[in-house]
């Protein structure tokens, strides 16, 4: 198995997330990490979510826990606005301005 934990930084669109599902598809989930730490994410969008959704139910499918911790406001906001939050793990207390739960 890989490292239990994973740090990612840098931006998360499109071309990042492509490379990252290359990344992740090439090995099998056991050894995936088991837990993502997404606050170095300086930019996110809706492609970023794509993908950890993507990662997220794989890591289900195969009785793997997969989560993905801190994520950064752009992407708290589009996972609330998507309805796909509690998807992720990401039901909190606080919400961000303007995002009713």
């Amino acid at each position: 198995m890989t490292s239990q934990h994973s740090v990612w930084t840098g931006q998360l669109t499109a071309p990042e997330v492509s490379k990252r599902r290359l990344e992740f598809s090439a090995m099998p989930v056991t050894d995936w990490p088991l837990e993502i730490d997404l606050a170095g994410i300086t930019r996110g969008d809706s492609s970023a979510l794509a993908l950890l959704l993507e990662l997220k139910a794989s890591s289900l499918s195969a009785q793997q826990s997969l989560q993905f911790k801190n994520p950064p406001h752009s992407l708290l906001t589009l996972a609330k606005l998507g309805g796909v939050a509690a998807l992720l793990g990401w039901s909190t207390p606080h919400q961000p301005e303007g995002i009713n739960p």
